[in-house]
């Protein structure tokens, strides 16, 4: 079963509805899409903090970063003002023709844009190949898929292509139920990926 927990705009619920019936139906998937409110309906009856002092689930408050300095909208603690979450993402030519970004944190919803951004700059600048080592990556969400796929149809547009690097096993199975492992090749380490060695 896989389920996904979002905040997205209520008027795009209906789409993503379809979509999520479309998949239940052709591949035999079990998909439950959960709102704000039943997050909050299901903390308020099994956390036991909530549960004891009988209030609301206290929502976290994004404070957004700012732009350029490569790094997500944080998510602090209202209570102890601690960072909960974070997006880091470094850049190296190695080759004329292929670039290999390292990603650390939470490839999400948040850090998105930026992703996006830097892909295509990359594109633009003449490369053809695109290593996207995840060893550091928490968290790759179906915005940060979206991404990737949109980066792969530029390349093989110019006979390039995007390749993984996906050690973490919890990562991999991100791609291995989403059947993006048919699309996308997989390697064990960046020396791999950059050679294009197959595992």
């Amino acid at each position: 079963m896989h389920v996904e927990c979002t905040v997205m705009c209520q008027r795009l619920t209906s789409r993503k509805q379809r979509k999520v019936r479309k998949a239940c139906e052709s591949r035999e998937l079990t998909i439950e899409i959960r709102f704000r409110r039943d997050f909050e309906r299901h903390a308020e009856r099994w956390d036991p903090r909530v549960g004891a002092g009988g209030g609301r689930v206290r929502r976290r408050r994004l404070t957004p970063s700012r732009p350029g300095n490569h790094r997500r909208a944080t998510m602090r603690d209202p209570a102890t003002n601690t960072e909960v979450g974070y997006f880091r993402m470094a850049e190296e030519r190695v080759r004329p023709d292929t670039t290999v970004f390292a990603v650390a944190g939470d490839a999400d919803l948040h850090s998105a844009p930026e992703f996006r951004e830097r892909l295509r700059r990359a594109i633009d600048g003449g490369a053809t190949i695109l290593v996207l080592d995840l060893s550091e990556t928490t968290l790759v969400d179906s915005t940060s898929l979206g991404v990737f796929l949109g980066a792969m149809k530029r390349l093989r547009n110019h006979g390039g292509e995007i390749r993984l690097v996906v050690p973490r096993p919890e990562i991999r199975r991100v791609f291995e139920i989403t059947m993006l492992d048919g699309i996308f090749p997989l390697f064990e380490t960046q020396t791999q990926a950059i050679a294009g060695e197959a595992v």
